[in-house]
């Protein structure tokens, strides 16, 4: 007979294997690991969603002089923060490259008024 936490990890993995089929062809359910008060799980999209992805990525950076920045928020009862997804165009200039342009023009015009001033 099966213990009640050995029964609920076998339940959970079932219930995740049958969320996943939901979505056939999108994802697969690679690994799932469960331990008290963790759960990883590895999913694999399939090359089709992989490239619909891409293609949404592509589609919101072409509007985009340079790049386009995403935040995703990942939240837990525990713990907040985020991360910042950036999509730069292949001969666009990436965020670090403007910031430092702008950094050195505003340096410039700091220089020229200081010197304008005195």
């Amino acid at each position: 007979m099966l213990g009640i936490r050995s029964l609920v990890k076998t339940c959970s993995k079932w219930a995740w294997a049958e969320e996943l089929r939901v979505i056939a062809g999108v994802a697969v359910l690679k690994e799932l690991h469960l331990t008290p008060g963790k759960m990883e799980a590895h999913i694999q999209q399939s090359p089709e969603a992989a490239q619909w992805v891409a293609h949404c990525f592509a589609a919101m950076v072409a509007e985009s002089p340079n790049y386009t920045e995403m935040r995703f928020d990942l939240t837990s009862p525990v713990n907040y923060e985020w991360i910042t997804v950036t999509v730069q165009k292949g001969n666009g200039k990436t965020p670090h490259t403007l910031r430092t342009e702008a950094e050195t023009a505003c340096e410039m015009l700091r220089k020229q008024l200081i010197a304008y001033s005195s």
